[in-house]
C-alpha cells in the first residue's frame, strides 16, 4: 500500500491526527517528511491496529486491551462519569436552547406591535400632513 499523510491514515483507521502522532513519537510508527508533510506507510498503521478493528473496520471500544481487571474497573467508573457529565451538559443545553427559543418568541411578538405601532404613527403622520398641506 503507499504512503500516506497522518491525516489519511488517522481517517484509514477511525482514530484522531493526534494519536498517529503519537505512535510516531513514541517510536511504535515509522514516518518521513514530504513536501513538508509527515508520511507513514499505510500497511504499517494497519498492522498496528489490525488486532483492534471491528467489523465495520474502525476501532471500537472492545478493542481497548486492559492488563487487570482493577483497570476495567477503574475504566468503567471514569466513562460512567464521563457520560454523567454529558447527560448533564445535554439537558443544560437544552433548557438553554428552550430560553432562547421562549425568548425569540418573545421578541418576535414585541418586534411585531412595535412594528403596527410604528406603522400607525406613520400613516398618522402621512394623513397629518397631507391634511395641512392641503389647507395652504
Amino acid at each position: 500500500m503507499p504512503d500516506v499523510t497522518i491525516a489519511e491514515a488517522a481517517k484509514a483507521v477511525g482514530k484522531s491526527d493526534i494519536t498517529i502522532r503519537g505512535l510516531v513519537n513514541q517510536g511504535k510508527l515509522k514516518s518521513y517528511k514530504e513536501n513538508g508533510k509527515h508520511r507513514v506507510d499505510l500497511n504499517d498503521v494497519l498492522a498496528l491496529f489490525a488486532n483492534r478493528l471491528t467489523n465495520d473496520g474502525r476501532i471500537g471500544a472492545s478493542s481497548i486491551e486492559l492488563q487487570s481487571n482493577d483497570e476495567k474497573q477503574s475504566l468503567t467508573i471514569e466513562l460512567q462519569s464521563r457520560i454523567k457529565s454529558l447527560e448533564d451538559d445535554k439537558e443544560y443545553l437544552k433548557q438553554l436552547l428552550q430560553d432562547e427559543r421562549e425568548t425569540s418568541k418573545k421578541l418576535i411578538v414585541e418586534l411585531s406591535q412595535r412594528t403596527s405601532e410604528l406603522r400607525a404613527f406613520l400613516e398618522n403622520k402621512s394623513g397629518l400632513f397631507k391634511f395641512i398641506t392641503k389647507s395652504w
